[in-house]
């Protein structure tokens, strides 16, 4: 299954339930769709990819709650160097290893009025659990013999943050542009099934951007 047939399943999985949340409490709720790019320290990976759906629910005094269903995908960059070892790249491109990611995530937050009624902006911040799956990885090593990786990287507790602008195109649609920010409580167990090493990729950042659309029922 390609990326873009996963991500088009997960959205078609959700939008059953956001709908009937959105028939519920048609005035306060609101249902959007959004990519998102982020970067990171190189472990595990450098820059990711996702797609997101999210429904809003606005409060009193302009607080609000988002619940967001994150799809993800990277690459586990160099496994073999995490474990001291070192590939021989004479007869093999540079091996990495293929990460998905599909991470659930409730925030609380607050819009702030801009100086046009066109554009809100605002801030939030939450918690989530992201759940991850990695590819294995295997090739030659320098001086002779082979690796094959795996990885148990159990669930992320991931602490998130969002600093963003809603512009306003009407009633009922907006642009959501955002900056973001979630710490991953992390601890991956990475092995080598050859040599029986192992070691740990523990808590990591990561940052980006998203834009999106939403539209309120």
């Amino acid at each position: 299954m390609n990326t873009i047939t996963q991500y088009s399943f997960i959205g078609l999985l959700c939008l059953p339930a956001i709908s009937t949340l959105s028939y519920a409490q048609e005035s306060d709720m609101s249902f959007g769709i959004y990519g998102n790019i982020v970067g990171s320290s190189g472990k595990p990976s450098n820059d990711v990819l996702g797609m997101g759906l999210i429904g809003n629910y606005q409060l009193k005094d302009k607080w609000f709650v988002d619940v967001e269903l994150i799809y993800s995908e990277a690459d586990f960059e160099r496994p073999w160097q995490v474990l001291g070892i070192v590939q021989d790249e004479t007869t093999v491109k540079t091996i990495d290893s293929v990460y998905t990611s599909i991470l659930v995530m409730a925030q609380m937050g607050q819009n702030i009025s801009g100086g046009s009624s066109a554009y809100d902006y605002y801030w939030s911040a939450g918690l989530g659990f992201n759940s991850i799956d990695v590819d294995d990885a295997s090739g030659p090593v320098v001086g002779g013999g082979t690796f094959n990786i795996t990885a148990d990287t159990g669930t992320e507790i991931i602490l998130g943050g969002k600093l963003g602008i809603k512009q306003h195109l009407s009633d009922s649609w907006s642009m959501n542009y955002a900056l973001r920010i979630d710490y991953h409580l992390a601890d991956w167990t990475v092995t080598d099934t050859v040599s029986s090493t192992t070691a740990k990729i523990d808590d990591y950042a990561t940052y980006g951007a998203l834009i999106g659309v939403q539209k309120k029922f």
